[in-house]
């Protein structure tokens, strides 16, 4: 099984062993206070789960079917465990907005995610995913990676799409995108859901260094933390992510008019234009922010073409411009498992899409994508 689609059966054995081993923890006496949860207490119900002081009354047999963990959990609970309405109680360690996401995804099954699209929130899914991984559900891990998929891509292709807005969000991040990044790279790591890393590292990078090394406190409080580990490959990365940045300077400095140039020898035509864009160049990149190596390019391109400095230039120069800009583009996503220090033999995948196709001179094959971004 592919390291990214999820944990090895070996893996699963040995968290399932620790999580029942703790199960009599989670057991409830009758005496515990709780309020019903107004959307799932049904009166057909067969058992009690309580999620920080908020009662669910649900049908055991749907639980136990999705999840081993959970027919675990019912069998150790104890007979006397029982609330005043005879049915048995249990409680669980989760918050209630947390078991009520799993509930919902338990009954109402994808439904519930889609029927919030494209504006499903960034918690939603996190705390779906995390669920997912604790009670053994693969569904529930797969479902919101999927969606989590749509921003943090692996094929330069979509990530091209990505940045040009082609692409559709699919969810909503909270008011600290920040700290969701972060928790990204938590819910990789703790789902082997790999494929999510790379992206999400590489948006980390640009976050501030107190960030990167202290975490980032949401406005409950919260405060979401890279493990030491990733956050030394951000601030590694940091550093090789400045030197990409800066090499567009003398990739542009040694832009030239074009061999097949109409206009090489006329004052003020393609050849004065490419002598203001050197000054230009230099402006934009001092004032962008020096880690972002993967997305300035596009966005520089996208200036440049709707600028004088290049749309006056003749079809020729402007390929001649745009390319080289494109090919270092590419270099730096083909590069950026390395700069990351991500090893694919270990992730179980790598970036794809970073060649340029066998037409490509660096210049003319791009000039149309470019163009229209």
């Amino acid at each position: 099984m592919p390291a990214d689609k999820s944990k090895t059966r070996k893996q699963r054995s040995s968290d399932a062993g620790t999580s029942r081993s703790s199960l009599k923890s989670l057991g409830s006496s009758a005496g515990t206070p709780f309020k019903q949860d107004a959307d799932f207490w049904f009166e057909d119900g067969s058992l009690i789960i309580v999620a920080a002081k908020t009662g669910f009354c649900i049908h055991k047999s749907v639980l136990a079917r999705l999840s081993p963990v959970f027919g675990d959990l019912f069998l150790v609970a104890e007979p006397d465990d029982v609330s005043a309405s005879g049915l048995p109680v249990v409680e669980v360690s989760d918050s209630a907005d947390d078991f009520k996401y799993l509930l919902h995804m338990a009954y109402d099954g994808r439904k519930y995610l889609q029927d919030m699209e494209p504006h499903i929130p960034f918690a939603v899914l996190s705390a779906v995913m995390r669920m997912g991984d604790k009670y053994e559900i693969e569904d529930f891990v797969d479902e919101p990676a999927r969606y989590l998929g749509h921003r943090f891509l692996t094929d330069f292709q979509d990530f091209w799409a990505y940045l040009r807005r082609q692409l559709i969000p699919v969810f909503d991040f909270s008011d600290t995108p920040a700290a969701d990044m972060i928790e990204v790279v938590q819910l990789a790591r703790l789902t082997g859901r790999y494929s999510l890393l790379p992206l999400a590292l590489y948006a980390c990078c640009q976050l501030e260094i107190d960030e990167i090394v202290g975490g980032v406190k949401r406005a409950t409080g919260e405060t979401v933390c890279l493990s030491r580990e990733d956050a030394v490959r951000c601030l590694r990365a940091r550093e090789e992510l400045t030197k990409r940045h800066f090499s567009l300077l003398p990739t542009l400095r040694l832009a030239d008019f074009a061999d097949e140039c109409p206009f090489a020898d006329e004052d003020g035509s393609c050849r004065g234009l490419l002598a203001n864009l050197e000054d230009e160049t230099e402006r934009c990149v001092f004032s962008a922010l020096p880690t972002d190596a993967l997305v300035y390019p596009h966005d520089y391109l996208a200036y440049l073409t709707e600028s004088v400095f290049v749309k006056d230039l003749c079809d020729y120069c402007q390929a001649r411009v745009i390319g080289p800009i494109v090919s270092r583009h590419r270099l730096v996503w083909r590069e950026l498992l390395d700069i990351l220090d991500l090893s694919p033999g270990k992730l179980g995948f790598t970036l794809t899409g970073g060649e340029c196709p066998p037409t490509c001179q660096c210049g003319g094959c791009h000039r149309g994508t470019i163009s229209s971004a």
